[in-house]
């Protein structure tokens, strides 16, 4: 039998009598719940859930009568200060999850009691400070999470006698300078030290984990070297050395991982070669090597790779070459050199990669073509071209399956050809930075499958194609910083499965079409730095999907009449709206207004009175509430100035817990009816 309590419930405290066929407890979510009590006889509960009663500061002594739980979920309780001594009572708990007790400090000396214990969850404990010496009594844990546990202050010396781990997580534990003996743990298979900052070294035992499957090292800055041994980790799938910066060099014994398939090292930037044994690494499916950039070459042994499927080698700015041993790569579908600037050519082995289906050379600013051999396979993922690309060559239009096509900041690049209407399956087009594209080929509404097109900084481009309300499937429209677009087709409205326009820094754009409230799917709009647009359409109150509209630093002087019938907005943003004189009465309307951003409107002389309607509000519904309402604001006389401080102090209490950010700015030195200095910032 399960008991379910609802998280609208509102109960603050609850006593649970006798109930001994409930095997299920679920309060989960029950924010206000600020106090349990076991008054009654549970026989046979097994699992208690608590997970997100932000309001619970601790569990009563009764807890260690539950003789039955297994599971006790308290996860995100982010006021639980402490647990009851009586813990180590619950003899057959397998599961303590404790993720996101932001407040805790303390585990109760009691916890190496509980000798059925598997699964350890600490996750996110940022307060905790130490753990009982008790923990190297649970022989049984399989799996402990000590992540972002960034103030513990302990000596893991005790995990040397748990021989049953299956899993330990030590990411972001910024204290771990050193990694514990770990002989013991002959079961372990995966273990996470990404974020570990001061740890500077390895232990030897590393080596005798025979069964571990994952070793992630990533941003561990501070480690300068691997053991040679490192090789002796036969059974190691994944190995992630991402962002060690410490790292000088890779050992010779890493071709010995026979069972290595993905190899990441990211961001190692004093990392200037990797050893020829890398060849030796025959299952490696995924190789990803990526702005190194001391890395001049790459090892010819890498032809040995035969079961690679993926080479990611984007962002190594000092490869000059590519080994022409890569054309052996029979298995490989994936090649990204994006952003590898001194790379001119590809080698013309690569011909022979008769899988190949995505190749990114977007960014390669030394390279000025693709080779045309590219269009005899069948490309369908992604095709992304160089720097110095001055045209689409033929080819390119004939790649029917293409899925991408990439040309990022192709900056010479002028037209496109009326052609590229040609490839029906294009679902993504990226244009971004071609500073010289003029226009786009009527043709481009022939791209019947388009879910994205992203023009930004496209800095030439003044008008769009008519034919681009014929996409009927986009999803995206990006045109940020397209400084000469002067307006948007008429017939916008069209784009009925448009979700987010974004048109950033449109500097000449003075006009929205009539059409825009028809597109009822869109989410996001983006008029931020629109500087001529002195107007929005009516219709604007048509998009019922609307979530976040950014309308700062443009012209306009007043806002639409129905702006407060946008059911779902959640994030108005009106900064820096310097004509700006009223706000619309509608206002109070918006009930799932999240963050309201009116700072630098210094002509708005007049909040409406509907305001206040507002600010109830947001305190019934907000979390994450940001509000900032400056400037030159004159409060309607429903205002009393003995109540504005006791009422912004109410709202601030109430809600301290589950805000994430409240900033209450009063830039009061023409606020009439209140004495609060120039400028009142309330946290």
């Amino acid at each position: 039998m399960s008991l379910i309590v609802s998280p609208r419930s509102g109960f603050t405290s609850i006593s649970i009598g006798h109930a001994p066929t409930v095997i299920v407890l679920d309060l989960s979510g029950c924010q206000v719940l600020s106090r349990l009590l076991f008054s009654g006889r549970l026989a046979s509960l097994e699992t208690l859930n608590l997970a997100g009663c932000h309001a619970l500061t601790g569990l009563p002594e009764s807890l260690g009568r539950l003789a039955s739980l297994r599971t006790l979920r308290l996860t995100q309780c982010t006021t639980l200060l402490r647990l009851p001594e009586s813990l180590g009572q619950l003899a057959l708990l397998e599961t303590l999850d404790l993720a996101e007790c932001t407040a805790l400090k303390v585990m109760p000396k009691s916890l190496g009691h509980l000798e059925a214990l598997r699964t350890l969850n600490l996750a996110r404990c940022r307060l905790l400070r130490g753990l009982p010496a008790s923990l190297e009594h649970l022989g049984t844990l399989m799996t402990v999470n000590l992540s972002y546990c960034s103030g513990l202050m302990w000596n893991p010396a005790a995990l040397h006698r748990m021989t049953a781990l299956v899993m330990l997580d030590f990411s972001c534990c910024v204290w771990l300078t050193e990694l514990p003996e770990l002989a013991a743990a002959a079961r372990l298979r995966t273990l996470r030290l990404e974020w570990c900052s001061a740890l500077t070294q390895l232990s030897r035992s590393l080596v005798q984990l025979a069964e571990l499957t994952t070793l992630d090292l990533s941003n561990c800055h501070q480690l300068q070297e691997l053991p040679e041994t490192l090789g002796l980790l036969t059974a190691l799938r994944a190995l992630n050395l991402s962002h060690c910066a410490s790292l000088t060099r890779l050992p010779e014994s890493l071709g010995c991982l026979a069972a290595l398939s993905t190899f990441t090292l990211c961001t190692c930037s004093e990392v200037s070669s990797l050893p020829e044994s890398l060849g030796g690494l025959r299952v490696l499916e995924m190789l990803k090597i990526s702005d190194c950039y001391q890395i001049r070459r790459l090892p010819e042994s890498m032809g040995h790779l035969t079961a690679m499927t993926t080479l990611i080698l984007s962002m190594n700015g000092g490869l000059t070459c590519l080994p022409t041993s890569l054309g052996n790569l029979a298995a490989l579908q994936t090649l990204d050199i994006n952003g590898c600037r001194r790379l001119s050519e590809l080698p013309a082995s690569l011909e022979h990669l008769r899988a190949l289906t995505s190749l990114n050379a977007s960014g390669c600013q030394c390279m000025a073509t693709l080779p045309e051999w590219l269009g005899q396979r069948t490309l369908w993922v992604m095709l992304g071209f160089p720097s110095r690309t001055l045209a689409l060559p033929d080819w390119a239009t004939q790649l029917t399956m293409l899925h991408t096509l990439n040309l990022r900041e192709c900056s010479a690049l002028r037209e496109l050809p009326e052609t590229l209407g040609g490839l029906p399956a294009l679902t993504t087009l990226i244009l971004d930075g071609c500073g010289v594209l003029s226009r786009l080929p009527e043709s481009l509404g022939q791209l019947s499958a388009l879910a994205t097109l992203s023009l930004e900084y496209c800095r030439a481009l003044t008008k769009l194609p008519e034919s681009l309300a014929r996409l009927t499937a986009l999803e995206k429209l990006l045109l940020t910083q397209c400084v000469l677009l002067s307006a948007l087709p008429d017939r916008l409205g069209q784009l009925r499965m448009l979700k987010a326009l974004d048109l950033f820094g449109c500097r000449e754009l003075a006009r929205l079409p009539e059409s825009l409230g028809e597109l009822t799917a869109l989410t996001h709009l983006s008029l931020w730095y629109c500087n001529a647009l002195r107007s929005v359409p009516e219709s604007l109150w048509r998009l019922t999907a609307l979530v976040e509209l950014n309308l700062s630093s443009c012209r306009m002087s007043r806002l639409p009449e129905r702006l407060g019938q946008l059911p779902g907005l959640t994030h108005l943003t009106l900064s820096s709206c310097p004509n700006l004189t009223a706000l619309p009465v509608s206002l109070g309307q918006l009930s799932l207004l999240q963050m309201l951003h009116m700072s630098h409107c210094n002509t708005l002389t007049q909040l409406p009175l509907s305001f206040v309607n507002l600010r109830d509000d947001l305190e019934t519904f907000a979390r994450g509430v940001t509000i900032i309402v400056p400037g030159r604001l004159i409060v309607p006389e429903s205002y009393h100035p003995e109540s504005v401080t006791s009422e912004i102090k109410t709202f601030l209490y109430r809600h301290h817990r589950p805000l994430q950010t409240l900033v209450l700015i009063l830039a009061a030195r023409r606020l009439v009816m209140c004495h609060l200095p120039d400028e009142l910032w309330v946290f």
